[in-house]
């Protein structure tokens, strides 16, 4: 048999009064907390009401660009240019009826629809017969700089 023959017991009232003291200290430290924050109410409140105020003028209203890219088909762009001035123009009116048949709700925030042409050059290289406009651009493209010559109205 072992020498060590001692019995591990633990003691229940130094256990629950550990705890006790645990929750006590949990509890007083709660209460701290409260009274600080009763005496520094006004500097509180202040940061608070300095914090909200410099959020909202430094950040604003925010401004969104969304882009899109039309193709459009069988020469429609004059119909598509058309029906942007009509969607302009019904944002200046502020026609709520036009915006619901469109499904848009909330039309307010939009400030403007604008149509920028960027050069398709490729139907235009590809359409022309034996390379007749390939090589143009390609001469074009000799003396200058081939982006002025792609985004020139006259090209």
């Amino acid at each position: 048999m072992s020498t060590n023959n001692q019995e591990q017991e633990i003691d229940l009232g130094k256990l629950f009064k550990s705890i006790g003291t645990f929750f006590n200290s949990f509890v007083n430290t709660i209460f701290d907390f409260i009274f600080f924050l009763r005496k520094k109410i006004i500097i509180i409140l202040a940061l608070l009401i300095i914090g909200i105020v410099s959020a909202y003028l430094l950040d604003g209203k925010k401004r969104y660009e969304h882009e899109l890219s039309v193709i459009p088909n069988f020469g429609s762009n004059e119909y598509l240019y058309k029906r942007i001035d009509e969607i302009n123009t019904k944002l200046r009116e502020k026609d709520p009826d036009f915006f619901k048949k469109l499904g848009i709700e909330d039309y307010k925030n939009i400030l403007s629809i604008e149509v920028e042409a960027y050069p398709g050059i490729f139907g235009f290289i590809n359409g022309g017969e034996e390379d007749n406009n390939f090589k143009m651009i390609e001469l074009m493209a000799e003396d200058g700089d081939m982006d002025k010559i792609l985004s020139s109205d006259l090209t």
